[in-house]
């Protein structure tokens, strides 16, 4: 990897997270970026790559699930603090969350801060998301902020979390859209359309999906485009 610095290294998830940050941050060589295909071990090994490699922060970023019944797809989450299994909290630069949170705002993004929660598995079922709302009363889950956080922590630099709702509480994730998520975390096409073929249920839950995905899209791109903020 090779960047100018300071160099914010950021983790996302999923191939068209990272391409979204490519195509919209200003000055992308300041925002190296690390994919880690959803797998929450593969997004702390390459969050502690970027900090050998001379990041001066982390950067987690990406969509989310939403806790919060109150928010839509598209809505944007400045994480305050990355809630993990244990319950405990890592607080998520301060400065850092201002910034953010008033580029935001400037930019009519609305956006809502609280905690996320990290997980190690997808919370695809409105159930599951309720019990972790009514536990934490965290805004939003995902499965990259947390080795994000803890990585930064243990090398005591700063980082921050922006994610973009892509499926509402009360919506369940079909698990032909899981099964679709090649290692990598872009597209299985072939494996979408055999889960399909079995449990032909799913088109309906996957359109749902698929209609909250573009509208994600869009605020991810909103979104890339207030973190040259972070640089100055």
């Amino acid at each position: 990897m090779t960047a100018l610095r300071p160099a914010i290294g950021v983790v996302t998830g999923l191939g068209f997270e990272a391409s979204c940050l490519r195509r919209n941050v200003p000055s992308p060589e300041h925002f190296p970026v690390a994919l880690s295909g959803g797998d929450p071990l593969q997004a702390l090994a390459e969050s502690r790559r970027l900090i050998a490699e001379g990041a001066v922060g982390l950067l987690s970023f990406g969509t989310a699930g939403a806790l919060s019944p109150a928010l839509a797809a598209g809505d944007v989450i400045v994480a305050t603090s990355v809630v993990g299994d244990s319950g405990g909290a890592i607080a998520a630069e301060q400065a850092w969350c201002d910034m953010l949170a008033a580029a935001a705002s400037a930019h009519r993004l609305a956006p809502h801060l609280g905690s996320i929660r990290a997980v190690e598995r997808p919370v695809t079922s409105p159930e599951e998301k309720s019990a972790l709302y009514r536990a934490t009363k965290a805004l939003g889950v995902d499965l990259e902020s947390g080795a994000v956080a803890r990585a930064a922590r243990n090398a005591g630099l700063p980082f921050a979390v922006v994610r973009v709702i892509i499926d509402p509480a009360m919506h369940a994730v079909p698990p032909a859209a899981l099964a679709a998520m090649k290692p990598g975390g872009r597209i299985d096409y072939a494996g979408l359309a055999g889960a399909l073929w079995r449990e032909p249920g799913q088109i309906a839950g996957l359109l749902t999906l698929a209609r909250d995905a573009a509208i994600a899209r869009r605020g991810l791109g909103r979104a890339a485009a207030l973190l040259g903020v972070l640089t100055g």
